[in-house]
């Protein structure tokens, strides 16, 4: 009996060794695999980052476009109007010249 106690031990203690080269072998593959999720978490979370910061960009460079637009457009009516009230007025300028010419002639 004492024997076959000694084999069981023997046995039960390689198993055991077995068992722990296993755990150890699983506890390397979760740490790789860990680290690999924390990397694709951490990659996904600065790609996220990255394009809000471009939309925000976009965003930003849109605007500034817009009222670039509504400025020059401003100015063209504004040109528009200065030069529709220049051409009045040289308009009734020259109707004056010629009324007064046309009185003086008369």
């Amino acid at each position: 009996m004492l024997d076959r106690m000694k084999k069981d031990l023997i046995a039960l203690t390689i198993q055991i060794s077995d068992l722990g080269d296993s755990v150890r072998h699983k506890k390397i593959v979760y740490s790789d695999e860990l680290h690999k999720q924390t990397s694709s978490r951490e990659q996904k979370l600065q790609s996220k980052y990255r394009l809000d910061h471009l939309m925000n960009n976009i965003d930003h460079e849109q605007k500034k476009r817009q009222e670039r637009i509504m400025s020059l457009q401003l100015s063209i009516k504004n040109k528009e109007d200065s030069l529709q009230k220049r051409m009045t007025r040289v308009k009734r300028q020259q109707e004056i010249a010629e009324k007064a010419a046309n009185e003086s002639n008369d």
